[in-house]
């Protein structure tokens, strides 16, 4: 392989895509990390003996509002994800229900050499704004217990509802991209998510002003 084709890379490609957009470098290197992470799914891991490790990536872009364009950034790489079907993004106010409905939906039964599994699309949580998907309203903190769950990757997952029973969600693969500023940390999302083990498993990339 030629020196130059070896630097081709998905990440440098992508760069150079959005060299002329103006937010910063480091934003649109983190938001191709996660959208690649998206893309790649279950069918990449690190077997670690005792766990899989999966490379899903819960990442959120911080800066001052309209600074750094950060919705632009993330929104240039989560578009590349339409072109790919074995992906699902789910955006926007939800309720657990509904997000686990989302991702059950999705599900299909197939037979992989004459065994049963289940087979579930990659899941892109992405939010423009975080406090509006993990908002304070009630089912914010329950939404938070459920991504902290699910960051692990697990294969069979279940949840109990009041109303419906146990749903149960199989080979999950998560990963969120999603943006906010510093008081938005402060005072946009629920005390829960940064007490307990969910801003444990969260990348926050920041940036005080563009580099462009």
């Amino acid at each position: 392989m030629k020196e130059e084709q070896a630097h081709e890379s998905f990440l440098n490609l992508y760069l150079q895509y959005t060299k002329k957009q103006e937010s910063p470098e480091m934003f649109h290197l983190w938001t191709g990390i996660t959208v690649l992470s998206a893309a790649l799914g279950r069918k990449c891991y690190i077997n670690r003996g005792y766990y899989k490790l999966y490379p899903n990536i819960f990442c959120i872009l911080v800066a001052g509002s309209a600074r750094c364009r950060k919705s632009t950034a993330i929104n240039i790489g989560v578009k590349l994800l339409e072109e790919i079907p074995t992906t699902k993004v789910i955006s926007g106010k939800i309720t657990p229900e509904k997000f686990i409905n989302e991702i059950a939906e999705t599900s299909v039964e197939v037979e992989v050499s004459g065994k049963k599994t289940w087979k579930t699309p990659s899941i892109l949580v992405h939010s423009s704004e975080l406090a509006v998907f993990l908002t304070k309203q009630s089912y914010g903190e329950p939404l938070i217990h459920i991504l902290t769950d699910l960051f692990d990757c697990p294969d069979t997952w279940t949840y109990k509802n009041k109303n419906k029973g146990e749903s149960a969600l199989h080979n999950i693969f998560i990963s969120i991209i999603a943006a906010t500023t510093p008081d938005g940390i402060a005072q946009g999302i629920p005390e829960s998510a940064m007490r307990e083990g969910f801003a444990s498993r969260i990348l926050f990339p920041y940036q005080h002003d563009t580099d462009r």
